[in-house]
């Protein structure tokens, strides 16, 4: 299903012409098809008579899509010369583009088809009108944000990625220079009012390549889900503008910081210390209360550190000494926009193992050696422009640190037997950064 968001029906009937917004994906449809897909695209025209922000809207949607499912339930039960028994209802994936995008993640679950198994959701660009219980969970669930975009500015995606289980898994991809409009070929309105720069090609190849990565392992169980975490890039796609956030289920989690418990203790229980000057705390990342500034845009909570000058290091403890060999220690940092300008050149961080040995060894790697953490995408002239409002977003990426490159750094670490991980600041910035969701993962 895909949104008809530019049909505004409701506005002047008589004044509007109906584009066929279902046909905008084409290209992607025939690619899913390739490998193997039945891929239908449903049109919601109907729904542009109902007010845009209406959860009515979504609802009807939701509806119009269920019966789509169920229709060709009838055609595979019926002998229907081309689908009569060649559907696989227990492996179904969604996607949807805006208004479509919150639709597809209500359909799972109101008054869903008998017999039916939702296993992959992809929200591209999505609303957020209030209309789910704003958990995705049960499939793997996947969200595709335009920093430009030019229509939902505030990105609220980020919402669903953030309140999303991991089941299998969730992934986002936020996107510098992306606008809302050019995934869909039938939406020729330029909505980036010169914030978005990629090109309609270039939109194109990011949908595809992810889209099909995200589908293909979710519903075939190809191995293609390194494209999502980044251990992998596609060919002929500007990935240098692609910012993915992945987290997987039944990880060890050292720290989300939605405990509770404030920042002296992580979510294993376990102390932390700040040392040096080091400084950090616990702030909603969300446009709520709480914040440590209004720049985050998602649905959760998350640390702030601040480092006034080199050596100072926040210590998160484990339960006792792990054993980290064929591990990677992931962890979601940005650095926080600080409401007004875009430095130049981007800061970062390290990450450090520190051993259960007498004396311990501590080994460091640097987010530049991960891939680096790009400055936020700037957007503010723009923004104030045509909103009154800065749009400018702190935005976290997943950063993955193997273990092995530890062990590189210092080969006298005992990867067997870890006991604490660390996070320590470039010493020549004092530029705030912001962390989420530190994990050991299993490769």
């Amino acid at each position: 299903p895909t949104s008809s968001r530019k049909f505004d029906g409701h506005l002047n009937p008589g004044g509007w012409v109906a584009i066929p917004n279902h046909e905008g994906y084409i290209y992607f449809q025939e690619q899913l098809a390739r490998m193997g897909f039945i891929v239908v695209s449903v049109n919601m025209n109907e729904t542009c008579s109902q007010p845009l922000g209406s959860v009515s809207d979504i609802h009807h949607r939701a509806h119009i899509l269920n019966e789509a499912i169920r229709h060709f339930q009838s055609l595979d039960g019926a002998g229907h010369a081309i689908f009569g028994d060649r559907i696989d209802f227990s492996k179904v994936g969604l996607m949807g583009h805006s208004r479509g995008g919150e639709a597809v993640l209500l359909a799972t679950s109101e008054n869903p088809p008998a017999n039916v198994q939702f296993q992959a959701v992809l929200s591209l660009a999505p609303v957020d009108f209030g209309t789910t219980n704003g958990s995705p969970n049960g499939f793997a669930f996947m969200t595709i944000l335009p920093a430009g975009d030019g229509d939902l500015v505030d990105n609220p995606g980020a919402k669903f990625y953030d309140r999303a289980q991991p089941t299998p898994f969730k992934a986002q991809q936020y996107i510098y220079g992306a606008g809302h409009n050019p995934f869909n070929r039938q939406w020729l309105i330029d909505d980036g009012n010169g914030v978005f720069h990629l090109s309609r090609d270039a939109h194109e190849r990011i949908l595809s390549a992810y889209g099909s990565a995200f589908f293909r392992n979710a519903l075939l169980g190809h191995a293609t889900v390194g494209f999502l975490t980044g251990e992998e890039l596609p060919s002929f796609v500007p990935h240098s503008s692609v910012h993915l956030s992945f987290e997987w289920d039944r990880q060890l989690d050292v720290d989300h910081h939605e405990d509770g418990n404030g920042i002296d203790f992580n979510s294993l229980g376990e102390p932390t210390d700040q040392t040096g000057t080091l400084t950090a705390d616990e702030y909603a990342f969300a446009q709520s209360g709480g914040t440590f500034n209004p720049t985050f845009y998602g649905n959760t909570t998350g640390m702030v550190a601040l480092c006034q000058e080199r050596g100072g290091e926040f210590r998160s403890q484990l339960n006792g000494a792990n054993d980290l060999k064929e591990k990677e220690i992931w962890i979601r940092a940005a650095e926080v926009y600080n409401g007004s300008t875009v430095p130049v050149a981007a800061t970062g961080f390290e990450i450090g193992l520190e051993d259960s040995g007498s004396p311990s060894v501590i080994a460091w790697i640097g987010s530049d050696d991960v891939g680096g953490a790009p400055v936020p995408f700037y957007r503010r002239d723009d923004d104030l422009a045509d909103f009154g409002l800065d749009k400018t977003k702190t935005m976290l990426k997943t950063f993955r640190f193997p273990a092995h490159c530890f062990k590189s750094r210092e080969p006298g670490l005992r990867l067997e037997s870890v006991k604490a991980i660390r996070i320590r600041l470039r010493g020549e910035e004092t530029r705030p950064l912001a962390f989420d969701v530190l994990q050991v993962v299993s490769r």
